[in-house]
């Protein structure tokens, strides 16, 4: 496979996969804002179309799922891709490092959310973080492209 073909599909993946990250962001911001409304007996925000609660949890968590199998897929492409131009496929560079973090942080969410049934504030609280560590890669690590 030629490194053109292997940095643009790591590019696609990594992208649609933070893409989903997002709007999984926006999605827990929502929860807990509703969720807080809720508990105060404070009529909902004006979002009629939005779904309930449990709706909103399981969206936020099936989209994070694919999200995380795109995270994945990106991370391995990006190790074939390192291979080839690094002669080593995995290296000491910020952005492998800020990947596999990141990587970590969602696997946990995952894993909790299947074995403990780890659902609603503290989930979308854990993911926010996830997202967190998204943000502080892309500002903070220099990319080069």
């Amino acid at each position: 496979m030629s490194i053109s073909f292997l940095l643009t599909t790591h590019l696609i993946f990594m992208t649609v996969a933070f893409m989903i990250f997002s709007i999984n962001f926006l999605v827990g911001l929502t929860y807990l804002i509703e969720e807080r409304r809720l508990k105060q007996r404070k009529p909902p925000l004006n979002f009629r179309w939005l779904p309930s609660l449990r709706g909103l949890d399981s969206f936020h968590y099936n989209s994070l799922l694919i999200g995380f199998i795109l995270l994945t897929c990106g991370i391995v492409v990006g190790t074939l891709l390192s291979k080839k131009i690094m002669n080593a496929y995995l290296t000491d560079d910020p952005r492998q490092i800020a990947s596999l973090v990141i990587w970590s942080i969602y696997a946990f969410f995952l894993k909790a959310r299947l074995q403990s049934g780890l659902k609603g504030r503290r989930g979308m609280i854990l993911s926010a973080l996830g997202f967190l560590g998204v943000v502080l890669a892309f500002i903070a690590i220099r990319h080069h492209v």
